[in-house]
Order: C-alpha cells, then sequence, then structure tokens
C-alpha cells in the first residue's frame, strides 16, 4: 500500500501543480482583474464551492440509483436508526448526513476564500493573456 503512495506522489503532485497552474492561473487572472471587496470573496467562494458540491451530489445520487435498479446489489450503509442508504437510495437521515456535510463543504469553500482574500489583498491582476 504505501508503494502507491510512493508513486502517486512522484506522478501525482507534479501533474497537480501543473494543472493548477495550468487551470488556476488564468481563472485567478480573470477574478483579480478588478479589485475584490470582501463580499465579492464571499460570494465567489460560496459559489464555487456549492458548484462542487451540486456536481458531487449528482454524480453520487446517479451512482445509487443505477445501484438501485440492479436486483443482484445490496447493501445498507449504516446500522440501527442510522441506515444513511439502502441499495443506493438515501433515508431521510442519509439526506439530512448529506445537507449538513454539504453545508459545512460550502462554509468552509467561502473560509478559504476570506482567507484567500485576506492574504492576497483587493487585488489588480498584472498576467495577461
Amino acid at each position: 500500500m504505501l508503494a502507491y503512495l510512493f508513486y502517486a506522489s512522484i506522478f501525482g503532485l507534479p501533474l497537480a501543480f501543473a494543472l493548477c497552474w495550468l487551470v488556476g492561473r488564468p481563472i485567478l487572472g480573470f477574478a483579480m482583474k478588478a479589485p475584490v471587496s470582501w463580499g465579492k470573496a464571499v460570494l465567489w467562494g460560496a459559489v464555487i464551492s456549492t458548484t462542487i458540491a451540486g456536481i458531487t451530489i449528482a454524480i453520487g445520487r446517479y451512482r445509487g440509483w443505477r445501484q438501485s435498479l440492479d436486483d443482484r446489489f445490496y447493501s445498507r450503509l449504516g446500522g440501527g436508526d442510522n441506515v444513511q442508504s439502502i441499495d443506493g437510495i438515501l433515508t431521510l437521515y442519509g439526506w439530512q448526513v448529506l445537507a449538513q456535510n454539504t453545508a459545512l463543504f460550502v462554509a468552509l469553500g467561502v473560509a478559504i476564500a476570506l482567507i484567500v482574500r485576506w492574504h492576497i489583498g483587493p487585488g489588480h491582476s498584472k498576467l495577461e493573456r
């Protein structure tokens, strides 16, 4: 198992840094062309984290729906009163857990946006296309 971690770090980290530079730099340059207020940082942090959470939820619910169609597949996530899903379909408790995790993820996205705004300042990009 540690061998995979070693190879993942050797190949994955340079790839992640390259993609962050190729994808993140133009987005950050576009976002920082005009000064960014605290409110705008909160808004964009919420929008970006909500978009990521929405895509993840959509993919997860699609996979759960596909699992529910397979008669050979049976799964139960959780036990007792805390069953989160049965055959890939969320229970009421599962929806509550999903909503709590999503709210925490969006709050973390807003907090990260505020930290970035505090660290970088209002900004004025010198990046040119």
